[in-house]
């Protein structure tokens, strides 16, 4: 593969213009997700004044007392303002899942097959991963 004056390759920036884009628009909408939280513009699932009883009890616990369903239960919650914040981290948390999908045609394109694979069963690994279908035993 060739690489630019900067010895960086077509695969190395392309993935770099993408993860700026994510980390960019992901960051900005953090902000603005816990703007809206803050000012109070949406209810919150959890009223601000049982948070300090609430974080310090393990995950398990702190579902119980908030009536949220774990793994992706939260997302049934969107329309509340603590809950939305959290659709910014999801966003940061998948960032690498469309800067290895773009990639992967550069790679087919330099017949670089063993670094495409690894691409695809990254993208699978992440994906299974927050699927929620394999746990630790937690």
């Amino acid at each position: 593969m060739e690489l630019n004056e900067k010895g960086l390759g077509r695969d190395q920036l392309a993935y770099a213009r993408v993860l700026a884009v994510i980390t960019h628009a992901g960051l900005a909408l953090l902000v603005v997700l816990f703007g809206a939280y803050v000012l109070g513009l949406l209810d919150p699932h959890v009223p601000h004044h049982r948070l300090p009883d609430l974080w310090k009890l393990p995950a398990g616990q702190f579902l119980e007392a908030t009536g949220m369903a774990p793994g992706w239960g939260w997302t049934a919650l969107l329309h509340r303002a603590d809950i939305l914040t959290l659709v910014g981290i999801a966003a940061l948390a998948f960032a690498s899942v469309p800067c290895l999908a773009v990639i992967m045609p550069v790679y087919w394109r330099a017949r670089r097959m063993s670094l495409l694979v690894i691409c695809a069963l990254e993208i699978g690994v992440i994906v299974l991963a927050a699927s929620g279908l394999v746990t630790g035993g937690h």
